[in-house]
């Protein structure tokens, strides 16, 4: 049985992330308030937490336009909201799904903590019962942040019941690999020989942005291989 590999090649030597957002420690969540706690445990190290502030002071004005139904969970990593939801917004967004989408995360781009909104990039829309869910994929410099994605969920009468997704500010990376893709394949193989029976081929690669588990960013390769035995005896 053919086994698909999925393996970063972190290209270390060419990537950094330097900041404070990545030093955040446990934020405080309870959906079920109307103003959350997201400034309980910030690293000592931080300046003043302005932006928390902020944060719920928006967080605030977005209810009081919106209704009271809504809810907010806060990412333990960011401070920044990856989920609201239980509710509807009082504008109907037109246009087409990706318009309407843009136009609500630009209405609360303060809220999501955007950057720049130039920053997402449509990835699709898929509809389901009259519900059309429109993601974006987070990218530095047009490449891909991996796994940060955000959702906007848009009824059918334009008005957002929902929006969810991850959302990295301020990523301080080089996007300049320091090696081909074809390098990194032939590198990720040989890393891999002692482990697998068979031979490797590298089926796709793309350059993507990587986030470990430490919360560094790193420019990597990402590649897809298929093995003819199991990774591991």
């Amino acid at each position: 049985m053919k086994r698909i590999l999925t393996f970063f090649l972190l290209l270390a030597l060419f990537s950094s992330c330097k900041s404070p957002m990545n030093n955040l420690g446990n934020v405080a969540t309870n959906p079920g308030q109307s103003v959350p706690t997201v400034t309980d445990q910030l690293a000592s190290n931080l300046p003043p937490a302005q932006a928390d502030s902020l944060q719920k002071v928006v967080w605030q004005q977005f209810q009081g336009q919106n209704g009271a139904k809504w809810r907010i969970r806060w990412s333990k990593t960011t401070g920044l909201p990856v989920s609201v939801w239980l509710g509807e917004t009082k504008k109907a967004y037109t246009g087409s799904a990706e318009q309407s989408a843009r136009a609500f995360l630009a209405d609360y781009q303060t809220l999501f903590g955007f950057v720049s909104l130039n920053q997402l990039k449509y990835v699709r829309t898929q509809t389901n019962r009259g519900i059309s869910h429109v993601t974006f994929n987070q990218t530095v410099n047009g490449v891909p942040v991996y796994d940060a994605e955000f959702k906007v969920h848009i009824r059918q009468d334009g008005h957002v019941g929902m929006a969810n997704g991850y959302y990295y500010p301020n990523i301080k990376v080089s996007t300049t690999p320091g090696i081909t893709a074809s390098d990194s394949g032939q590198t990720a193989q040989t890393d891999l020989g002692s482990s697998v029976k068979a031979t490797v081929p590298v089926t796709s690669s793309a350059l993507v942005i990587y986030r470990d588990r430490k919360s560094q960013f790193h420019l990597a390769w990402k590649l897809i291989l298929v093995s003819e035995q199991p990774l591991y005896d």
